[in-house]
């Protein structure tokens, strides 16, 4: 109300600055203490001899083209039942 009246000074302007600012202080300590929550309780980064593990799983050359023709194959299959099936239900 004392702004209203022309009585603006920098004790009455001073309080109105601050507030928003503690808003903001108070929300970022908030995002900061959460992100900091999720990084403790995030799992552990694997460890060396686990990613050599998952290096030693990868197929060689002859495995993946034999992994390759083993799907082309499924496809086939899946297709000619897919078209065995619609022929079927044309039929009846």
């Amino acid at each position: 109300m004392l702004i209203a009246r022309g009585k603006s000074t920098i004790d009455n302007v001073l309080p109105m600055l601050l507030r928003p600012a503690y808003c903001i202080v108070v929300m970022l300590s908030a995002l900061w203490l959460g992100g900091c929550t999720d990084t403790i309780t995030a799992q552990a980064p694997p460890s060396a001899s686990t990613l050599h593990r998952d290096y030693e799983r990868t197929l060689t050359e002859d495995e993946r083209k034999q992994a390759i023709t083993d799907l082309r194959a499924e496809t086939k299959q899946k297709d000619a039942n897919a078209q065995q099936t619609k022929q079927d239900g044309q039929q009846n």
